[in-house]
């Protein structure tokens, strides 16, 4: 499970980082949108929040931690806003 934050309520919008970032770069953002939707911003493995995690070889491994973390958190629906590798 990919290490996130998780702000508000509503329908949910998952914020995705680029490379070298964290969650964190969507603070001000997710702070806002928290007001109208269930946000949940993820770091990516080796980076922030997730420096413990194996990273993976690969984009479609990144994909399946993401809908693999979504999946145990209950989200079957959202939004995606990514920047840059996110």
């Amino acid at each position: 499970m990919l290490h996130y934050r998780r702000f508000g309520s509503g329908p949910t919008v998952v914020l995705q980082h680029g490379y070298l970032g964290g969650g964190g770069y969507f603070a001000i953002l997710a702070a806002h949108l928290a007001s109208y939707f269930d946000v949940i911003a993820t770091d990516m493995p080796g980076l922030a929040g997730g420096t413990d995690e194996p990273v993976p070889d690969s984009i479609p491994e990144i994909s399946e931690l993401l809908m693999d973390t979504l999946t145990q958190l209950g989200v079957g629906r959202f939004g995606l806003l990514g920047h840059s590798l996110g």
